[in-house]
């Protein structure tokens, strides 16, 4: 499994939706219609903890910088 958004479709109880997965954890059953759940990939993405950019020492916040988002909000 790769780290990503993924559809989850269900045996009927439920509407298909959208569920983050990580590489490395296994699909979960679900409650009610247990294996015959199905997750299909929708759309592959970086976990941030894992992005070497995103996840290495930071020393901003080490000398008390906070990091900015797009737009300009912290």
């Amino acid at each position: 499994m790769v780290s990503g958004i993924y559809r989850v479709s269900h045996e009927g109880h439920r509407a298909e939706h959208l569920a983050t997965a990580i590489a490395g954890e296994q699909f979960p059953r679900c409650r009610r219609c247990g294996d015959s759940v199905r997750f299909r990939l929708w759309m592959e993405i970086e976990y941030m903890p894992r992005d070497w950019d995103l996840s290495g020492p930071n020393l901003l916040l080490l000398k008390g910088a906070t990091p900015r988002l797009s737009g300009g909000q912290a």
